[in-house]
This record gives C-alpha cells, structure tokens and sequence, in this order.
C-alpha cells in the first residue's frame, strides 16, 4: 500500500535588524526561511500497534546556525463535507538545524492520545519560528482522506 504525502509548503522569512554597538555602522540583517511539509493522515509503519498518525516536517535556510520552530498539530476525523472534530493533537518546539536536513514533527505526539479506529480524518499544522527569533509561519491543511 503506498502512502500519499501532501507536500503543503510554507514559506516564512524572519528578518531582523542586528545593529554593530557603534551607532555609525551600517545595521546587518539576518534572514531565516522555513519550508513545511505535512503529510496526509496514515497508519504507522513503525509502531506495532498501527495507530493512525501524520508527520509535518520542517526544513531550514538562512543565516543562523539553528532556529527553534514550534508545531502544533491536530488530527481531525469527518467526511469530507461533514462536521470535522479533533481527535488527537500534538504540540511541540524543536530546533532546526538550518542548511540541514528536515525536523519531524509527529501528531499525535508518542506519549498523547492514540487514534486507531479506521475513518475519514484531516491534518492541520500551524507553525512559528520561536527563537532566535519570532516569526509565524503559517498553518497548513491536508485533503481529507480515508484511513482503512
């Protein structure tokens, strides 16, 4: 069975204005740009138990070395043109090493509630870029599909 990725991208510059203490010096700016991708709700491969969970990672570029981005995620399950309800959520701040490869972030997070009961389900991600510097990201949506 092949797994479906929805590849949502957003794209977040963060620039900052860092002024030398020399008040005549020209100010540096920094910039920071983060791509996201969420995939579509889907059983686990790694688990034994199956659970039904979906993966948004976050890659980075730009001039610092790490940046601390924070996810939050939820898995909504209804039809597709039904009432939609939260079922399990995660929310979590890693760093990103910038330049490098991608961070992942699983919803539900391994310690919060676990979904396994086939059905229609939704991930939604919503991110910020918490340190070095704040700056929102964005929030992203999957198609809602069905999980067997």
């Amino acid at each position: 069975m092949k797994r479906r990725v929805m590849t949502l991208l957003g794209v977040t510059a963060c620039v900052i204005a860092v002024a030398p203490f020399a008040s005549a010096a020209p100010a540096t700016s920094k910039q920071e740009n983060c791509n996201v991708s969420v995939e579509y709700p889907h059983r686990s491969k790694g688990a034994p138990d199956r659970r039904i969970l979906f993966k948004t990672r976050v890659t980075c570029t730009g001039d610092f070395s790490t940046v601390t981005v924070h996810i939050d995620g939820e898995l909504l399950e209804g039809g597709p043109n039904g009432k939609k309800v939260v079922v399990a959520s995660s929310s979590l701040s890693q760093q990103v090493i910038t330049n490098g490869g991608p961070q992942t972030y699983y919803t539900p997070s391994t310690s919060g509630h676990q979904v396994y009961a086939a059905g229609w389900y939704t991930a939604v991600a919503d991110g910020e870029i918490v340190a070095p510097v704040r700056g929102a990201m964005g929030k992203w949506q999957t198609q809602t599909i069905f999980v067997k």
